[in-house]
């Protein structure tokens, strides 16, 4: 009999190669604007096939209730639940019902690597509000304070990624590029991407499954971001989306049995399968733990 965990891996790898076959095959139109669009559609197309109906995708900004308004973003996968405001064709959808936000790009380099960054920055600088039960019947079941635990913020709010079709070569040129650039825009660790994946090279930063990296030479100084050059960061990309899209989408029925697809798309094994895989390249770690952010090798 096959095994479950053998089925799941082999889903997540063909929507991976899927994903990628797409997104190159409407990248290769000749018109910058055109390309955009087609990419964009195409992906949308990709992963409409396989969003739980209740959810739904579009391209525009996220706004919260204050009126604050993020960067136009490629991607917004959000809950139907939730209005979607629609102005001039362009979709305005309120950050609390906003799941995960894609920037997608043709080639990673210095200048789209900024400008994505900065869309989201721009879009975690939104206010979210998590309101949590403190109690029912009489029971207490929760403390609201939890709220301000980056893990539990990191948990329940939507994700943001960078997914590009090319870029970097080197795990160590993409990790001196990506401190630079910490470095000019001064991001908060929530402000980052979960992940950012081209064919080649995976960052991955650390959320609710991942802890700190450690940083051998100074064990006081934590990694909080981490890249890997790879060729199997796309599946590791599509299983974190897959967790945090049904994460999002768990359900409490009458009885407050909790049931959840989450569980199936076990990020952590992929990015197991990362640091495990032979590339003959070292990973790089950064630290945002110090007043000045550092990288450093934390296989040395």
């Amino acid at each position: 009999m096959e095994s479950s965990q053998n089925f799941i891996h082999e889903y997540i790898k063909n929507l991976a190669d899927t994903l990628h076959s797409q997104a190159k095959r409407a990248a290769q139109m000749d018109h910058p604007k055109m390309k955009g669009d087609s990419r964009e559609e195409s992906l949308k197309q990709f992963f409409r096939e396989f969003l739980p109906q209740n959810t739904g995708i579009t391209t525009g900004k996220a706004i919260d209730c204050s009126g604050k308004v993020s960067q136009e973003i490629d991607l917004i996968i959000y809950d139907k639940t939730f209005p979607v405001f629609r102005i001039e064709n362009l979709a305005y959808v309120p950050v609390d019902g906003v799941i995960a936000a894609i920037e997608v790009k043709s080639e990673l380099n210095s200048n789209t690597l900024e400008d994505s960054l900065r869309k989201s920055m721009s879009f975690s600088a939104l206010e979210q509000r998590k309101i949590f039960l403190e109690n029912l019947g009489g029971v207490n079941i929760c403390d609201v304070k939890r709220t301000n635990s980056l893990t539990v913020r990191d948990m329940l709010g939507p994700g943001f990624y960078i997914y590009a079709l090319s870029g970097y070569k080197s795990s160590s040129s993409f990790a001196e590029t990506l401190l630079k650039k910490i470095k000019e825009l001064k991001p908060v660790r929530l402000s980052y991407p979960r992940v950012i994946v081209t064919p080649t090279i995976l960052s991955i930063r650390v959320n609710e499954y991942l802890p700190p990296y450690d940083n051998k030479s100074d064990p006081k100084l934590k990694g909080a971001l981490g890249t890997y050059c790879t060729d199997n960061g796309t599946c590791m990309f599509v299983s974190d989306l897959l967790h945090k899209i049904y994460q999002r989408l768990t359900t409490l029925n009458s009885q407050f049995q909790v049931s959840s697809a989450s569980h199936y798309f076990d990020a952590l094994a992929y990015f197991c399968d990362v640091i495990n895989a032979p590339t003959g390249e070292k990973p790089y770690m950064i630290s945002f733990d110090s007043s000045e952010p550092s990288w450093f090798d934390n296989q040395s």
